[in-house]
């Protein structure tokens, strides 16, 4: 699993990236506002206890909350819906199927610029670069969680490059035809949160944190991995209709 944006990342401004929520629950993780009730994030992080997580979204700190965050909305998690097929490889790196969908325990307003779900998804442009956020680690070593959100842009690696890469690893994988590749970006704490890719003027989701080579060493060895959401979309489509019955989408 991977959590906070190494450097050179900076602070992200205020209302940068509005779809951006953080869980706190078995491990600290990211993830992506889709609906006024449902997160989108890895199957690995949408492990809530019975009492639910901690969700927090429509703030850019972590930790310390004031009166000049007056958007935060301090959320719980009721259910959660992980993909059937979902699997650590037996070398402990690589995550298969990671997807999963998060119920919150609010229906959410969308009347602040601070607070939005993310404008879709779509395929990766190999071309252009993207831009990673996470409220995770700033060094691969993996310690000292990021208060504030971070951000970078990174480039993407071209599944041809990535295999090669992958073969290379201490941990050998074989790259899935969902997978996306970047170079060394995240840390502990970033999972399940979102890579974008600014499609058409608009931030559109192109990817989700899922694993980093060799990760149970450091996060310092690329490839990166991010799963896309347009190739789950069936799935996702399914499970928003199956936790938000009555909403119409």
């Amino acid at each position: 699993s991977i959590e906070a944006v190494l450097k050179p990342s900076r602070n992200a401004n205020k209302n940068e990236a509005p779809y951006m929520a953080s869980i706190d629950g078995s491990g600290n993780c990211g993830a992506t506002l889709i609906t006024n009730q449902l997160l989108l994030t890895s199957a690995h992080c949408a492990e809530c206890p019975d009492w639910g997580c901690d969700i927090s979204v429509g703030s850019i700190y972590i930790d310390d909350f004031d009166e000049k965050d007056p958007y935060r909305k301090p959320l719980k998690s009721i259910k959660q819906l992980r993909h059937e097929d979902f699997k650590i490889s037996d070398g402990g790196v690589q995550s298969f199927n990671d997807v999963a969908l998060i119920l919150l325990n609010e229906t959410l307003n969308f009347t602040h610029e601070s607070l939005q779900p993310i404008a879709g998804f779509a395929k990766p442009d190999y071309t252009k670069k993207a831009i990673v956020y996470g409220f995770g680690a700033e060094n691969p070593e993996g310690q000292d969680r990021a208060t504030q959100l971070k951000t970078r842009e990174v480039s993407l690696i071209d599944n041809e490059k990535c295999k090669e890469l992958m073969t290379h690893a201490i941990i050998k994988n074989t790259k899935q035809d969902y997978e996306i590749c970047i170079e060394v970006a995240v840390c502990r704490g970033d999972s399940g949160g979102p890579l974008i890719q600014i499609q058409d003027g608009v931030p559109k989701l192109i990817g989700i944190a899922t694993w980093t080579t060799d990760d149970i060493y450091n996060c310092s060895t690329a490839p990166h991995v991010y799963i896309s959401p347009l190739h789950f979309n069936d799935w996702i489509q399914k499970g928003i209709a199956k936790l938000t019955p009555t909403e119409k989408h």
